[in-house]
């Protein structure tokens, strides 16, 4: 445009379109001709409609230009624009979960550390149960080879113990322990004494019989009469039962369903506050990058707009400027003043894709619903 349309050649143009004669070829003398525009002339003149039509082209070139760019940028910015409100949304709704957990944790937590922990706590207490069954298995082993029973026999006996008497001490002391005792509990009071008492003196009144038979009087190089090792036995066993009983009396609470619920309720509630606060992070994470990458795609869409906004008012800007001197030269070459440089020249429209930005995607959406049924 500048080389075609350039200040020098509109101000050439004008004083020639302003003068009432030209040079004639041959001869080469000067011949009459009408000034441009005439004198009575209403409509714009002929060059003015030329630079006039030039600007319309130029401009409608640069819409178009922007209309097939923005095929590409405009869904990217949708895209982007609708990973980010979902990635807002996702953030606000983990957010929200996180304060309802927050609450119940608070809640959970309040409720849970009313209540007096046990005495003895109970990772200790089932260490020591375990401790004591282990320790029955091999007291009874023991004894029972010394006094020359089977070791099939022996094993099945002291396995039998080992078990029978931690068990049944658990049950008895953590039912003791209870303020408001159950039918349930009860039953473990009355029950567990009779069972684990009736077990002890069944197997010993069987190992003094075994004892007796064998003719066996002295045990590890000590006298001893049947009797006297059923008693040892019996207080062996009855007091790793007594000390199994105080054991799970102290580690269990007196009100034991109470205080599991608070304490499982407190620990459900820690667990989803903690699981909560990560998905918050991550959905914090995941926000700030869909933000970034629509910011990116944001600006690159904005700035390729005003690019070719600026091209295009620059276009119109200059045209007007090259119309404005077309007109300023061809009144100073001439007395009269035309009809038609009474009024403004026309003024190139720039068109409103280019003018304004439409960030509005819901056409977008609607078109991209279209092509997927």
């Amino acid at each position: 445009m500048k080389k075609i349309y350039s200040y020098r050649t509109v101000v050439r143009r004008a004083k020639k379109d302003a003068r009432n004669w030209r040079w004639k070829f041959w001869p080469f003398v000067k011949d009459g001709k009408a000034k441009e525009p005439k004198t009575d002339q209403t409509i714009e003149a002929q060059y003015e409609k030329e630079l006039f039509q030039l600007a319309e082209s130029l401009i409608a070139e640069t819409a178009e230009k922007w209309k097939e760019l923005d095929i590409k940028l405009k869904p990217e910015y949708c895209e982007a624009n609708k990973e980010a409100d979902s990635a807002n949304k996702e953030w606000k709704k983990v957010s929200d979960d996180a304060k309802q957990s927050s609450v119940e944790f608070e809640k959970a937590k309040g409720i849970f550390y009313n209540f007096q922990p046990p005495s003895l706590n109970p990772k200790w207490a089932l260490f020591w149960l375990v401790l004591i069954g282990i320790s029955e298995f091999f007291i009874n082993s023991l004894v029972l080879q010394i006094l020359g029973q089977g070791q099939i026999e022996t094993y099945i006996a002291a396995f039998g113990m080992c078990i029978m008497i931690p068990l049944g001490a658990h049950f008895f002391g953590k039912s003791l322990q209870q303020t408001s005792k159950s039918r349930i509990d009860i039953f473990w009071l009355i029950a567990t004494p009779v069972i684990i008492f009736a077990l002890i003196g069944g197997l010993s009144f069987l190992r003094s019989k075994y004892f007796e038979a064998l003719g066996i009087s002295k045990i590890l190089g000590i006298e001893v009469t049947p009797t006297e090792a059923t008693i040892v036995f019996i207080i062996i066993n009855i007091a790793l039962f007594v000390i199994a009983a105080v054991i799970s009396h102290e580690g269990n609470h007196p009100q034991h369903k109470a205080y599991s619920q608070a304490k499982k309720r407190y620990k459900d509630s820690l667990k989803a506050f903690e699981n909560d606060k990560d998905e918050v992070k991550k959905a914090a994470k995941d926000l700030a990058e869909a933000e970034k990458q629509l910011q990116s795609i944001k600006h690159k869409r904005a700035k390729t707009h005003e690019k070719l906004f600026q091209e295009a008012n620059s276009i119109k800007e200059t045209i007007e400027w090259l119309i404005s001197s077309y007109r300023a030269a061809n009144l100073a070459n001439r007395e009269d003043v035309p009809e038609c440089f009474k009024k403004s020249h026309n003024a190139p429209e720039i068109p409103n894709s280019l003018k304004n930005l439409d960030w509005d995607c819901e056409e977008e959406n609607n078109h991209q619903v279209e092509n997927e049924n």
